[in-house]
């Protein structure tokens, strides 16, 4: 088995979610699979110590290997439509974007509808940019401005999208 840079790079994300959720939330058990055909989602099933599953997460990876900023990624038509699927078959899906070795900015859904509208072109584009000791600033190709987004906060959106799951369905 071979690992790309691209792998390597999906593999350091995960891990740093999996080992977060795990200090969060040691009471849930976890099930990562991929999520159709592209090589960029995931579906993340957490599973109550009943084997329930009780919130599903879609988890959409892009990646940069440029060293500096601004970080360019790319979505076609494809990429667009596995994410609106993704967003129906889950409770919420997140759009991560690893930024060289800088780190990664992480947006919901319905944030990256804000820079991607629902008109599928056949390539649009997110940048991502940061100063050094600031937070990230995610535009892209259909929004009006640029979002700023902290360099961890796509961790905690995740921890309180689950909260918000596991008391709406009473776990």
């Amino acid at each position: 088995m071979n690992f790309n840079a691209e792998t390597k790079t999906h593999g350091a994300v995960l891990r740093e979610i999996l080992l977060f959720l795990s200090e969060k939330m040691p009471q849930l058990r976890f099930r990562l699979s991929p999520g159709f055909d592209s090589r960029s989602a995931y579906v993340l099933e957490l599973e109550s110590d009943k084997k329930e599953v009780i919130v599903k997460l879609g988890l959409f990876i892009k990646t940069s290997s440029a060293r500096r900023q601004p970080w360019k990624f790319s979505f076609t038509d494809m990429h667009q439509f596995e994410m609106s699927e993704l967003n129906k078959s889950t409770d919420e899906v997140f759009v991560l974007f690893a930024s060289g070795e800088d780190g990664v900015a992480g947006i919901n859904y319905s944030t990256l509808k804000e820079i991607l509208d629902e008109e599928y072109e056949e390539m649009e584009w997110v940048v991502v940019r940061r100063k050094p000791n600031q937070s990230y600033r995610i535009s892209g190709s259909n929004g009006k401005s640029e979002r700023p987004i902290n360099k961890s906060a796509f961790l905690t959106s995740i921890i309180e999208c689950i909260e918000n799951e596991l008391s709406a369905s009473g776990a």
